[in-house]
């Protein structure tokens, strides 16, 4: 299954799992609790703002803990160009506006990455191909949407904006 941020939450990664499949999630970085092998909290602000190099690709184990067992998998996550993080933060800016919401300082940060979990085994997706077949095919044919590509050496992203009608 490859789904989007709607799509990421422990219940229902947990469902595909115990069904015997795979799934690859943009991560909800306010509702996906993610913990690494050790326990305790992962801290994903920390892992990711360590990333500076645009397209450079990262990944960590974590888990998931869900109503009746817990998630093993992949967090793979790469920065985006300074183009698509411009674009990831006028999007937010527009939108939280729209809506009469503040934006916490975070989540300017979280735009500067394409975050995703992922079951499937690193043998079969490494972290460089996880995003291209992951993001990539899931988004690119949501009604309403269009797709803008902007492919880096490693891995191509897809920044999804509504259409102006």
């Amino acid at each position: 299954m490859l789904g989007d941020r709607g799509y990421s939450t422990v219940a229902g990664i947990e469902h595909v799992v115990q069904g015997g499949g795979y799934v690859t999630v943009r991560v909800n970085t306010s509702s996906l609790p993610l913990d690494p092998p050790n326990g305790g909290a992962f801290d994903l602000l920390g892992a990711v703002t360590a990333i500076q190099q645009t397209d450079a690709i990262q990944a960590w184990e974590v888990g998931v803990c869900g109503p009746s067992a817990s998630v093993e998998g992949r967090l793979c996550v790469i920065r985006k160009s300074q183009e698509a993080i411009k674009i990831a933060q006028e999007i937010l800016r527009k939108e939280a506006s729209r809506k009469g919401r503040d934006l916490q300082p975070e989540t300017f940060e979280y735009a500067k990455f394409v975050i995703l979990f992922t079951t499937f085994p690193k043998e079969i997706f490494p972290a460089d191909q996880v995003g291209a077949s992951g993001v990539q095919n899931s988004m690119a044919s949501r009604t309403g949407f269009q797709t803008i590509q902007l492919t880096g050496p490693a891995w191509a992203f897809t920044q999804i904006r509504r259409r102006k009608l």
